[in-house]
């Protein structure tokens, strides 16, 4: 998903297409010959509305170069996707991993495209069965269709959920195992994981990422090199105003005047000083001694 159009009065994100997939990314495109740090997420990693993503932040405060690898509504399974992609999170120094949404990502239940992983790609017959009154065809994205699943009754969704984290759990541990290079899992939300809040209840769930909690992340985390945790709200909502008027529309043409959903410039601050620490701590360790290493036989 890029999002250069619609916020191009904003921001411009000087996006490129790169990878197998050919997605788009966050530019200025990275010169990959030289020694990097690399950051795979979604949208939030991108930095929408943001000059100065993490990322970016991160790149200064090292001195080291950093690829930004986030995409819009893209899920763990995305980058397991994109050879090309993993090659570079392999060849970095160091790898950001950004816990991402469990919305995103094809199941049992449901497939996402392969590209827009926010978008239904087919429902199976089982969630037709579970929600037979439910009118599959009419969804374009999957937080629409899981919303009104909630809504239609909120039993029958905990199996949908639970479906749900089963996948991530899978996904996300494949994708850190796959990456050789040392890692850091990035927790980069206004809300902590120990949200116990169901889908809905309270919007809690909308928070991102979606359905994700303490629980898998403790199941999950140790398969990185470490783990960061940045829970803020600093600077929400974000204001969009340009000389106090309005630059964004709407798809219907309405003014957009505030950001409610995306990590403001200062929650980017946030998560950069966090991870700085940390990342500094790797690039002086070298290459990771892999888990099989070190088995004393």
């Amino acid at each position: 998903m890029t999002y250069q159009k619609p916020d191009a009065a904003f921001i411009n994100y000087h996006v490129y297409r790169w990878g197998r997939l050919n997605q788009i990314y966050r530019g200025p495109e990275p010169d990959l010959t030289q020694p990097y740090i690399a950051c795979l997420g979604a949208a939030q990693t991108f930095g929408r509305y943001v000059r100065r993503p993490f990322p970016d932040l991160m790149a200064k405060a090292l001195g080291h170069r950093v690829a930004n690898f986030g995409t819009g509504g893209a899920g763990p399974g995305f980058f397991l996707r994109d050879s090309k992609v993993m090659e570079a999170a392999n060849d970095a120094a160091l790898c950001v991993v950004q816990v991402m949404s469990a919305r995103s990502l094809s199941n049992r239940l449901f497939k996402v495209k392969v590209r827009r992983n926010a978008q239904v790609k087919a429902v199976s017959s089982a969630l037709e069965d579970l929600f037979p009154t439910v009118k599959f065809d009419q969804f374009t994205y999957a937080h629409n269709m899981l919303n009104e699943m909630a809504q239609t009754d909120a039993n029958r969704f905990a199996e949908v959920e639970r479906e749900l984290k089963t996948a991530w759990i899978a996904r996300t541990r494949t994708l850190l195992e796959s990456i050789e290079a040392p890692t850091i899992l990035l927790w980069f939300s206004e809300r902590a994981p120990e949200s116990r809040k169901t889908h809905r209840e309270g919007r809690a769930m909308l928070k991102y990422p979606h359905f994700v909690d303490r629980d898998m992340i403790e199941q999950v985390a140790h398969f990185a090199d470490d783990y960061v945790e940045c829970a803020t709200d600093v600077g929400m909502p974000q204001s969009l105003l340009v000389d106090n008027a309005p630059v964004l529309k709407t798809p219907k043409g309405d003014p957009v005047t505030e950001n409610r959903y995306y990590p403001s410039p200062e929650m980017h601050e946030a998560a950069a000083a966090a991870l700085t620490p940390a990342a500094r701590r790797l690039l002086d360790l070298g290459p990771r001694a892999r888990a099989e290493d070190d088995v004393t036989v």
